[in-house]
């Protein structure tokens, strides 16, 4: 929903802060999402409230960190974030150059909205991949009471990848066809977000189970700062492989800078996203054997309930 709400006013935003000025309406636009932005952190952090403690005994950063890097599938997924994030932002960074300069839509009125202007275009683009994602979500829970949350992942995020993949073959007037592969693919990937954050969920009492060290909060944090770590990546690759691919912006590009863009918004992003998927197949945190791990701690913490 936070997606679908940046991506439907943002050009709109761009073009009323900025008066005629693109750079300083975007300057302007990301100005009041950081404030908006550091409004919610402060909200969030006062409403939140700590259930999970760790022990009075466990005061140990140096013995917490040893713990946590002990834990292999917790690199597992410090690994997928890295690479999944890389490639959705690439795809992400380039899709408003991928509309802009490959896409073919001079004429096109849809609904009485013309789409041969790049702002209509990318916001009804964008918005409509942000309803499937939000629908797909919603399907997550009813799919993991038949499809285990790794295998489930793998097959969502893989498919995702090849359908990313797929807008390669896609010509440029071929614009139906972009919709309807770009609503599919946000829908196909949807329940990959909330299976990742559960996954961190499990690695964290996976860790807790292994050494006895409740690491809860630098597991999260950890994993938080290696999708900041991929995005950063995602963002940085994106401008260097544009600019050796030729683009120059407000221009007609070349041949040369539009295969750079096609690659940034298909193939690129869809092969790292296939290599992230591709952790799941040594991934061992099942929804079984979780369950048993569960049940185990449970235990645990019951007898040192007893003994405190």
């Amino acid at each position: 929903a936070g997606t679908i709400f940046v991506q439907f006013p943002t050009l709109w935003l761009v073009r009323l802060l900025g008066g005629g000025d693109p750079a300083r309406g975007w300057q302007l636009t990301m100005v009041l999402y950081g404030v908006l932005a550091s409004m919610m952190f402060v909200v969030c952090f006062l409403t939140t409230r700590e259930r999970v403690k760790p022990p009075e005994t466990q005061r140990d950063l140096r013995g917490d960190l040893g713990a946590m890097l002990q834990n292999k599938p917790l690199r597992l997924l410090f690994l997928l974030c890295t690479l999944v994030l890389a490639g959705g932002v690439m795809k992400g960074a380039t899709t408003i150059y991928y509309l802009q300069y490959f896409v073919q839509t001079e004429g096109v009125v849809f609904l009485g909205m013309d789409f041969s202007n790049t702002e209509t275009l990318a916001t009804f683009f964008l918005t409509g991949a942000g309803v499937t994602t939000l629908a797909g979500v919603l399907l997550t829970q009813p799919l993991n009471r038949f499809i285990s949350k790794e295998r489930l992942y793998l097959l969502t995020m893989g498919l995702g990848a090849l359908l990313t993949i797929a807008f390669y073959f896609l010509p440029g007037d071929a614009l139906m066809a972009i919709f309807a592969l770009n609503l599919v693919t946000g829908f196909v990937m949807g329940p990959t977000a909330p299976l990742m954050f559960a996954m961190f969920a499990d690695v964290a009492d996976y860790g807790e189970w292994q050494t006895g060290r409740s690491t809860t909060g630098l597991v999260f944090s950890g994993v938080m700062l290696f999708i900041k770590f991929g995005a950063a990546m995602g963002g940085y690759f994106s401008g260097l492989i544009l600019g050796a691919y030729g683009y120059v912006p407000n221009v007609a590009q070349s041949e040369t800078s539009l295969q750079g863009i096609l690659l940034l918004v298909s193939v690129i992003p869809g092969v790292l996203m296939l290599i992230g998927a591709s952790t799941m197949f040594i991934y061992p945190l099942t929804d079984t054997r979780m369950s048993e791990l569960e049940q185990d701690l449970a235990a645990r913490r019951a007898a040192s309930a007893e003994i405190a």
